[in-house]
Protein backbone atom coordinates (compact mmCIF):
# COMPACT_ATOMS: atom_id res chain seq x y z
CA UNK A 1 0.00 0.00 0.00
CA UNK A 2 1.32 3.41 -0.89
CA UNK A 3 1.74 5.78 1.95
CA UNK A 4 1.58 9.61 1.91
CA UNK A 5 4.22 11.35 4.05
CA UNK A 6 4.07 15.03 5.19
CA UNK A 7 7.26 17.01 4.80
CA UNK A 8 8.02 19.16 7.83
CA UNK A 9 10.49 21.98 7.11
CA UNK A 10 11.58 25.33 8.51
CA UNK A 11 10.82 24.59 12.19
CA UNK A 12 12.76 26.87 14.58
CA UNK A 13 12.53 26.68 18.29
CA UNK A 14 12.94 30.32 19.44
CA UNK A 15 12.81 29.55 23.09
CA UNK A 16 14.64 32.70 24.18
CA UNK A 17 12.50 35.12 22.17
CA UNK A 18 9.26 33.44 23.20
CA UNK A 19 10.27 32.91 26.83
CA UNK A 20 9.85 29.16 26.49
CA UNK A 21 11.26 27.00 29.20
CA UNK A 22 13.46 24.04 28.57
CA UNK A 23 10.53 21.83 29.55
CA UNK A 24 8.29 23.43 26.93
CA UNK A 25 11.08 23.12 24.37
CA UNK A 26 11.37 19.47 25.10
CA UNK A 27 7.65 19.06 24.78
CA UNK A 28 7.65 20.82 21.43
CA UNK A 29 10.53 18.68 20.19
CA UNK A 30 8.70 15.54 21.22
CA UNK A 31 5.60 16.69 19.36
CA UNK A 32 7.66 17.43 16.24
CA UNK A 33 9.32 14.03 16.47
CA UNK A 34 5.96 12.35 16.76
CA UNK A 35 4.68 14.29 13.79
CA UNK A 36 7.50 13.02 11.56
CA UNK A 37 6.98 9.35 12.49
CA UNK A 38 4.73 7.62 9.95
CA UNK A 39 1.71 5.88 11.39
CA UNK A 40 1.55 2.11 11.21
CA UNK A 41 -1.44 0.61 9.35
CA UNK A 42 -3.63 -1.53 11.50
CA UNK A 43 -3.97 -5.12 10.25
CA UNK A 44 -7.12 -5.76 8.23
CA UNK A 45 -9.68 -8.03 9.80
CA UNK A 46 -11.63 -8.51 6.56
CA UNK A 47 -11.48 -11.96 4.91
CA UNK A 48 -10.35 -12.00 1.21
CA UNK A 49 -13.22 -12.47 -1.23
CA UNK A 50 -13.94 -16.09 -2.08
CA UNK A 51 -12.86 -17.21 -5.57
CA UNK A 52 -15.74 -17.77 -7.97
CA UNK A 53 -16.34 -21.47 -8.66
CA UNK A 54 -15.01 -22.70 -11.99
CA UNK A 55 -17.69 -22.95 -14.66
CA UNK A 56 -18.33 -26.49 -15.95
CA UNK A 57 -17.86 -27.90 -19.44
CA UNK A 58 -20.72 -30.30 -20.10
CA UNK A 59 -20.38 -33.04 -22.79
CA UNK A 60 -23.38 -34.41 -24.66
CA UNK A 61 -24.38 -36.73 -27.51
CA UNK A 62 -25.91 -35.09 -30.58
CA UNK A 63 -27.09 -38.06 -32.62
CA UNK A 64 -26.20 -41.42 -34.19
CA UNK A 65 -25.70 -41.79 -37.94
CA UNK A 66 -25.84 -45.10 -39.86
CA UNK A 67 -26.02 -46.88 -36.49
CA UNK A 68 -22.27 -46.51 -35.89
CA UNK A 69 -21.18 -42.84 -36.14
CA UNK A 70 -21.75 -41.01 -32.86
CA UNK A 71 -21.56 -37.20 -32.84
CA UNK A 72 -20.66 -35.36 -29.64
CA UNK A 73 -21.11 -31.72 -28.53
CA UNK A 74 -20.22 -29.64 -25.48
CA UNK A 75 -21.36 -26.61 -23.53
CA UNK A 76 -18.55 -24.52 -22.05
CA UNK A 77 -20.39 -22.41 -19.51
CA UNK A 78 -17.53 -19.98 -18.98
CA UNK A 79 -16.74 -16.92 -21.10
CA UNK A 80 -13.22 -18.00 -22.02
CA UNK A 81 -11.48 -20.90 -23.72
CA UNK A 82 -10.91 -23.96 -21.55
CA UNK A 83 -7.99 -26.33 -22.23
CA UNK A 84 -7.66 -29.75 -20.58
CA UNK A 85 -5.09 -32.52 -20.77
CA UNK A 86 -5.75 -35.52 -23.01
CA UNK A 87 -6.16 -37.63 -19.85
CA UNK A 88 -9.16 -35.45 -18.93
CA UNK A 89 -10.98 -35.92 -22.27
CA UNK A 90 -11.19 -39.64 -23.01
CA UNK A 91 -13.30 -41.61 -25.49
CA UNK A 92 -13.74 -45.35 -25.04
CA UNK A 93 -15.45 -47.99 -27.15
CA UNK A 94 -14.78 -46.37 -30.53
CA UNK A 95 -12.56 -46.90 -33.52
CA UNK A 96 -8.92 -46.67 -32.36
CA UNK A 97 -8.28 -43.92 -34.93
CA UNK A 98 -11.10 -41.79 -33.52
CA UNK A 99 -10.51 -42.13 -29.79
CA UNK A 100 -7.44 -39.82 -29.63
CA UNK A 101 -9.39 -37.06 -31.40
CA UNK A 102 -11.71 -36.14 -28.54
CA UNK A 103 -11.36 -32.39 -28.24
CA UNK A 104 -9.19 -30.90 -25.50
CA UNK A 105 -9.93 -27.25 -26.37
CA UNK A 106 -13.35 -25.83 -25.59
CA UNK A 107 -14.61 -22.54 -26.99
CA UNK A 108 -17.06 -20.53 -24.87
CA UNK A 109 -20.67 -21.55 -25.29
CA UNK A 110 -22.19 -24.52 -27.09
CA UNK A 111 -20.29 -26.21 -29.93
CA UNK A 112 -22.13 -28.88 -31.92
CA UNK A 113 -21.06 -31.18 -33.35
CA UNK A 114 -17.57 -31.01 -31.85
CA UNK A 115 -16.31 -34.37 -33.14
CA UNK A 116 -17.51 -37.84 -34.07
CA UNK A 117 -16.50 -41.36 -33.16
CA UNK A 118 -17.19 -44.52 -35.13
CA UNK A 119 -18.36 -47.32 -32.88
CA UNK A 120 -16.34 -50.51 -32.59
CA UNK A 121 -19.55 -52.31 -31.61
CA UNK A 122 -23.03 -51.09 -30.64
CA UNK A 123 -23.08 -47.29 -30.47
CA UNK A 124 -24.14 -47.54 -26.82
CA UNK A 125 -20.67 -48.92 -26.08
CA UNK A 126 -19.09 -45.51 -26.80
CA UNK A 127 -18.55 -43.04 -23.98
CA UNK A 128 -16.87 -39.65 -23.64
CA UNK A 129 -15.56 -38.89 -20.17
CA UNK A 130 -14.65 -35.26 -19.56
CA UNK A 131 -13.14 -33.67 -16.46
CA UNK A 132 -13.77 -29.94 -16.60
CA UNK A 133 -12.08 -27.05 -14.80
CA UNK A 134 -14.47 -27.52 -11.87
CA UNK A 135 -12.90 -30.95 -11.25
CA UNK A 136 -16.16 -32.82 -11.85
CA UNK A 137 -16.10 -35.85 -14.14
CA UNK A 138 -19.01 -35.96 -16.58
CA UNK A 139 -19.78 -38.73 -19.07
CA UNK A 140 -21.79 -38.61 -22.29
CA UNK A 141 -22.88 -41.85 -23.97
CA UNK A 142 -25.63 -42.65 -26.48
CA UNK A 143 -28.68 -44.60 -25.38
CA UNK A 144 -32.05 -45.72 -26.67
CA UNK A 145 -33.32 -42.13 -26.65
CA UNK A 146 -30.46 -40.73 -28.77
CA UNK A 147 -31.95 -39.51 -32.06
CA UNK A 148 -30.80 -40.48 -35.53
CA UNK A 149 -28.86 -37.74 -37.26
CA UNK A 150 -30.64 -35.27 -39.50
CA UNK A 151 -29.23 -32.34 -41.48
CA UNK A 152 -30.65 -30.02 -38.83
CA UNK A 153 -28.89 -31.84 -35.97
CA UNK A 154 -25.62 -31.87 -37.91
CA UNK A 155 -25.75 -28.16 -38.81
CA UNK A 156 -22.43 -26.99 -37.34
CA UNK A 157 -22.12 -24.08 -34.95
CA UNK A 158 -18.77 -23.37 -36.68
CA UNK A 159 -19.57 -22.77 -40.37
CA UNK A 160 -17.90 -25.16 -42.82
CA UNK A 161 -16.99 -23.15 -45.95
CA UNK A 162 -15.09 -25.93 -47.74
CA UNK A 163 -16.61 -27.75 -50.70
CA UNK A 164 -14.35 -30.70 -51.56
CA UNK A 165 -14.20 -31.78 -55.18
CA UNK A 166 -11.72 -33.22 -57.67
CA UNK A 167 -9.97 -32.42 -60.90
CA UNK A 168 -8.53 -35.33 -62.87
CA UNK A 169 -6.40 -36.08 -65.89
CA UNK A 170 -5.18 -39.44 -67.18
CA UNK A 171 -2.90 -40.88 -69.85
CA UNK A 172 -2.43 -44.36 -71.29
CA UNK A 173 1.06 -45.77 -71.01
CA UNK A 174 3.10 -46.63 -74.10
CA UNK A 175 2.34 -50.33 -73.82
CA UNK A 176 -1.36 -49.58 -73.66
CA UNK A 177 -2.00 -51.77 -70.60
CA UNK A 178 -2.09 -49.29 -67.69
CA UNK A 179 -3.52 -45.84 -67.01
CA UNK A 180 -1.82 -43.10 -64.99
CA UNK A 181 -4.36 -40.93 -63.20
CA UNK A 182 -3.47 -37.55 -61.70
CA UNK A 183 -5.95 -36.51 -59.04
CA UNK A 184 -6.24 -33.19 -57.19
CA UNK A 185 -8.52 -32.45 -54.24
CA UNK A 186 -10.02 -28.98 -54.71
CA UNK A 187 -12.03 -26.67 -52.49
CA UNK A 188 -9.86 -27.50 -49.46
CA UNK A 189 -7.37 -24.74 -48.56
CA UNK A 190 -4.34 -25.71 -46.47
CA UNK A 191 -5.56 -23.88 -43.35
CA UNK A 192 -7.83 -25.70 -40.88
CA UNK A 193 -11.37 -24.59 -40.18
CA UNK A 194 -11.63 -23.74 -36.46
CA UNK A 195 -13.91 -22.02 -34.01
CA UNK A 196 -13.30 -18.26 -33.93
CA UNK A 197 -11.90 -18.60 -30.40
CA UNK A 198 -8.99 -20.69 -31.70
CA UNK A 199 -6.02 -20.21 -34.00
CA UNK A 200 -6.33 -22.15 -37.26
CA UNK A 201 -3.22 -24.25 -37.93
CA UNK A 202 -2.32 -26.04 -41.21
CA UNK A 203 -4.67 -28.95 -41.82
CA UNK A 204 -3.39 -32.51 -42.22
CA UNK A 205 -4.58 -33.83 -45.58
CA UNK A 206 -4.10 -37.32 -47.03
CA UNK A 207 -5.23 -39.11 -50.17
CA UNK A 208 -5.08 -42.91 -50.11
CA UNK A 209 -5.42 -45.38 -52.97
CA UNK A 210 -7.04 -48.56 -51.72
CA UNK A 211 -8.02 -50.88 -54.54
CA UNK A 212 -6.35 -54.26 -54.72
CA UNK A 213 -3.64 -53.48 -52.18
CA UNK A 214 -2.72 -55.00 -48.85
CA UNK A 215 -1.53 -51.56 -47.73
CA UNK A 216 -2.95 -48.40 -49.32
CA UNK A 217 -0.71 -45.94 -51.05
CA UNK A 218 -0.62 -42.75 -48.98
CA UNK A 219 -0.14 -39.28 -50.45
CA UNK A 220 0.32 -36.30 -48.16
CA UNK A 221 -1.41 -33.19 -49.41
CA UNK A 222 -4.06 -32.62 -52.05
CA UNK A 223 -2.54 -34.31 -55.13
CA UNK A 224 -1.79 -37.91 -56.05
CA UNK A 225 -0.61 -39.76 -59.14
CA UNK A 226 -2.05 -43.28 -59.37
CA UNK A 227 -1.38 -46.15 -61.74
CA UNK A 228 -4.10 -48.68 -62.58
CA UNK A 229 -4.20 -51.84 -64.64
CA UNK A 230 -6.57 -51.98 -67.58
CA UNK A 231 -9.43 -54.47 -67.44
CA UNK A 232 -11.94 -55.46 -70.10
CA UNK A 233 -15.66 -55.23 -69.42
CA UNK A 234 -18.14 -57.87 -70.66
CA UNK A 235 -18.94 -55.52 -73.51
CA UNK A 236 -15.27 -55.50 -74.55
CA UNK A 237 -14.55 -51.98 -73.31
CA UNK A 238 -11.20 -51.34 -71.60
CA UNK A 239 -11.22 -49.49 -68.28
CA UNK A 240 -9.26 -48.90 -65.10
CA UNK A 241 -10.89 -48.19 -61.75
CA UNK A 242 -9.40 -46.16 -58.91
CA UNK A 243 -10.77 -46.02 -55.37
CA UNK A 244 -9.46 -43.13 -53.32
CA UNK A 245 -10.11 -42.23 -49.68
CA UNK A 246 -9.69 -38.65 -48.48
CA UNK A 247 -8.86 -37.62 -44.92
CA UNK A 248 -8.72 -34.09 -43.53
CA UNK A 249 -7.72 -33.42 -39.92
CA UNK A 250 -8.28 -29.91 -38.63
CA UNK A 251 -5.67 -28.65 -36.17
CA UNK A 252 -6.78 -25.81 -33.90
CA UNK A 253 -4.67 -24.03 -31.29
CA UNK A 254 -4.93 -21.70 -28.32
CA UNK A 255 -2.01 -20.30 -26.32
CA UNK A 256 0.33 -23.16 -27.17
CA UNK A 257 -2.22 -25.98 -26.82
CA UNK A 258 -3.61 -27.78 -29.89
CA UNK A 259 -6.52 -30.10 -30.58
CA UNK A 260 -7.13 -32.23 -33.69
CA UNK A 261 -10.45 -33.41 -35.10
CA UNK A 262 -11.82 -34.93 -38.30
CA UNK A 263 -13.30 -32.48 -40.76
CA UNK A 264 -17.02 -33.26 -40.80
CA UNK A 265 -19.84 -32.48 -43.22
CA UNK A 266 -19.07 -33.54 -46.79
CA UNK A 267 -15.73 -34.98 -45.70
CA UNK A 268 -17.32 -37.94 -43.89
CA UNK A 269 -18.51 -39.35 -47.23
CA UNK A 270 -14.94 -39.26 -48.56
CA UNK A 271 -13.59 -41.57 -45.83
CA UNK A 272 -15.21 -44.61 -47.45
CA UNK A 273 -13.56 -43.95 -50.81
CA UNK A 274 -14.47 -42.21 -54.05
CA UNK A 275 -14.38 -44.20 -57.29
CA UNK A 276 -12.95 -42.96 -60.58
CA UNK A 277 -13.28 -44.80 -63.87
CA UNK A 278 -10.72 -44.21 -66.62
CA UNK A 279 -11.61 -45.40 -70.12
CA UNK A 280 -9.13 -45.10 -72.99
CA UNK A 281 -10.74 -43.59 -76.06
CA UNK A 282 -8.73 -44.66 -79.08
CA UNK A 283 -11.50 -44.23 -81.62
CA UNK A 284 -9.85 -41.13 -83.07
CA UNK A 285 -6.50 -42.87 -83.34
CA UNK A 286 -5.10 -41.30 -80.17
CA UNK A 287 -4.74 -42.44 -76.60
CA UNK A 288 -7.11 -39.99 -74.94
CA UNK A 289 -8.43 -41.22 -71.57
CA UNK A 290 -11.85 -40.17 -70.30
CA UNK A 291 -12.23 -40.08 -66.51
CA UNK A 292 -15.60 -40.16 -64.79
CA UNK A 293 -16.30 -39.98 -61.07
CA UNK A 294 -18.50 -42.61 -59.49
CA UNK A 295 -18.90 -46.38 -59.54
CA UNK A 296 -19.40 -46.62 -63.30
CA UNK A 297 -16.80 -49.21 -64.27
CA UNK A 298 -18.44 -52.40 -63.08
CA UNK A 299 -15.00 -53.85 -62.48
CA UNK A 300 -13.26 -55.09 -59.31
CA UNK A 301 -14.96 -54.27 -56.00
CA UNK A 302 -14.08 -51.05 -54.26
CA UNK A 303 -13.46 -50.28 -50.60
CA UNK A 304 -16.82 -51.61 -49.52
CA UNK A 305 -17.57 -48.55 -47.41
CA UNK A 306 -15.29 -49.36 -44.49
CA UNK A 307 -13.00 -46.51 -43.61
CA UNK A 308 -9.31 -46.60 -44.26
CA UNK A 309 -7.65 -44.60 -41.54
CA UNK A 310 -4.78 -42.19 -41.47
CA UNK A 311 -1.63 -44.03 -40.50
Amino acid sequence: MKRLYALLAGISLLSAACGSSSESSGTAASAASAATTPATDAPSTEAPPAAAPAAPVVPSVVCIQFNFDVYFAYDNQSTSVVAVDAADSVVAGGDPADEPLATTLFAPGTVSPAFLVQAGGPPESISWQLTGPDGIVRTATPDADTPSCTPELLEPTTPEPRTPGFTTSAVLNDAGDTVELTLELTGVPPTSVCNAAFTAEPAQIQLQQAQGMDEPLVFEGTTATLTGELFTSPSGEAFSRFDVAVFVLDVCGHEGATSRSWALGDFTALWGGVSFCARPDTAAGGANVVVTEGDTCGGPPGTGGSRIRVG
